[in-house]
């Protein structure tokens, strides 16, 4: 991989969490509603609910489970839970930006 291709590759992730903590900062309370619904869920999963027995769910229960990360910090910090859900998907697009640049790192080495 040429080192022009991996500076852009860089450069797009570091636009990317950019982008999203711009939008953090902007809207800090705006979510899909579907993100919205998921965040309840994983806020029942977290008080004992069970999925298809105790509220009504077409999805697979990955997704709640999925959800009661930001469910238990919201409660652990007592921010809302929409800015907890933000923080900890800002939290992954870091994690995913600094595999890219280690892998991409480890390219340059192995050229």
């Amino acid at each position: 991989m040429t080192t022009l291709l991996q500076r852009a590759l860089l450069a797009l992730s570091a636009l990317m969490g950019l982008m999203t903590v711009g939008g953090i900062l902007v809207f800090p309370h705006h979510l899909n509603p579907d993100v919205g619904l998921y965040l309840e869920m994983g806020q029942k999963v977290l008080d004992g609910q069970h999925p298809y027995v105790d509220y009504e769910e077409v999805n697979f229960p990955m997704i709640h489970w999925l959800n009661v990360l930001p469910a238990i910090l919201s409660r652990l910090t007592g921010l809302p839970p929409t800015i907890t859900f933000q923080v900890c998907m800002l939290g992954l697009i870091m994690l995913v930006c600094g595999l890219l640049w280690r892998l991409l790192s480890r390219q340059t080495l192995m050229a």
